[in-house]
């Protein structure tokens, strides 16, 4: 994930961040090593109660969208004349864009 997408969550929400870099230290003879693991990094998002519904909502359209994509792909894998009709319709689609 890079900046810029961040910058923009935290627009789009009026959100507020707190990230934590988690380290390890490695201990090797005569000495450790700290190096920082993004598994174990944390992020702490502070956010109104309607950006955190507005969140909510568009998480779950993603996830029914998700799983209408997944459906319909099912479909079409299924049915070859599904297919070839859905790669005429999106050729057509993109023709007229």
């Amino acid at each position: 994930m890079n900046n810029t997408m961040i910058e923009e969550f935290v627009q789009r929400y009026g959100a507020r961040i707190d990230c934590q870099q988690g380290r390890n230290t490695v201990y090797t003879m005569g000495r450790a090593m700290d190096y920082y693991d993004n598994s174990r990094s944390k992020v702490d998002i502070e956010l109104t109660m309607e950006a955190f519904k507005h969140l909510v909502d568009m998480d779950n359209q993603a996830e029914v969208a998700y799983q209408a994509g997944r459906e319909e792909a099912r479909i079409r894998a299924r049915y070859p004349s599904v297919a070839e009709a859905y790669a005429q319709y999106k050729m057509l689609l993109e023709l007229c864009k």
